[in-house]
């Protein structure tokens, strides 16, 4: 297989994955369900928070043990999905985006820090690949009409917490910088 059929094959399973997070959740109440979606020529941002127990559950249901889950419901998940609506490429680094909370940045749980925790917890190989294929990606290019998701997490707090989503156009990103700013979005409670 080729290199760039492997990846073609990853991010489809990565969309599979997340298409499950999305459907197999139970339902959370009003508030916990509430989408942010921000639009514009570009592109379409779509941020979803979820709750402890949709957490919980989803990622029980894969075989996670109960220390695992005690782990992933004490944080702030919010599952984001991307389309790019225009005809160009769209640059994505999750290192570019801001997350703040009462005006104070926030750094969210990245892939070396769960990779040290699944370690320490003696998590699975198999668990720890589920586990990353539902984590929004890092960085990536979006063609034309292209969508990708995954979930970011973060610090659980009251307080909600405003992104700023970065994107980059033109070759190889070296374009126009387009930046969409969310109203406050709060981490999903129970």
């Amino acid at each position: 297989m080729s290199r760039c059929q492997v990846s073609s094959t990853l991010r489809l399973a990565g969309l599979l994955l997340c298409a499950a997070l999305v459907t197999a959740l139970p339902r959370p109440s009003a508030a916990a369900s509430r989408a942010y979606e921000y639009k514009n020529a570009w592109l379409t941002l779509r941020l979803i928070p979820r709750s402890p127990a949709q957490i919980r559950a989803f990622y029980e249901a894969r075989g996670f043990p109960p220390a695992a889950l005690d782990q992933l419901a004490a944080t702030c998940f919010i599952t984001a999905s991307v389309h790019n609506r225009s005809r160009r490429v769209i640059w994505h680094r999750l290192d570019d985006w801001r997350f703040r909370r009462d005006g104070r940045p926030v750094k969210r749980y990245r892939r070396d820090w769960w990779r040290e925790r699944w370690q320490a917890l003696g998590i699975r190989p198999g668990l720890r690949a589920t586990f990353r294929w539902t984590l929004f990606p890092e960085a990536l290019d979006f063609r034309p009409d292209e969508g990708e998701g995954g979930n970011l997490i973060l610090p659980r707090a009251a307080a909600p917490l405003r992104i700023e989503a970065v994107f980059h156009t033109g070759p190889n990103g070296t374009g126009e910088t387009l930046r969409i700013t969310t109203e406050a979005i709060p981490c999903a409670e129970d």
